[in-house]
């Protein structure tokens, strides 16, 4: 469904640079789609997601916490008057290749469950 609109959209020359979605939408050929038309894409990640790191595959939160603090953002979200503390690391994620995941957290200290973008 998701590649549907995406190609009707293109197709009939609607604007647009960035796909958005839930982890319901993420998908390695929904991802390679956005991406085949020059389009910026934005999927949270589903829940069972596991990046490779030196040592084997790993799941996100078991590598989240920041080597270098200065590298953390803070990022406001107007629509929802919600902070949240960002920064991003290019990573290989099993069934989708190379990405570059977003971790955010709710609190300035990086405690609590992070989100993968």
């Amino acid at each position: 469904m998701a590649r549907e609109l995406i190609m009707k959209a293109n197709s009939s020359g609607m604007p647009f640079l960035y796909v958005v979605g839930d982890s319901w939408f993420f998908s390695k050929k929904t991802a390679g789609l956005a991406g085949s038309l020059g389009k910026v894409w934005i999927f949270e990640s589903k829940k069972d997601r596991v990046v490779l790191i030196p040592h084997g595959w790993v799941h996100p939160s078991k590598w989240a916490m920041p080597r270098e603090k200065s590298k953390v953002a803070e990022a406001h979200y107007k629509t929802t008057k919600h902070t949240y503390w960002c920064y991003a690391k290019d990573v290989i994620m099993k069934k989708v290749g190379r990405v570059n995941i977003l971790i955010s957290y709710q609190s300035e200290g990086l405690s609590g469950e992070p989100k993968f973008l």
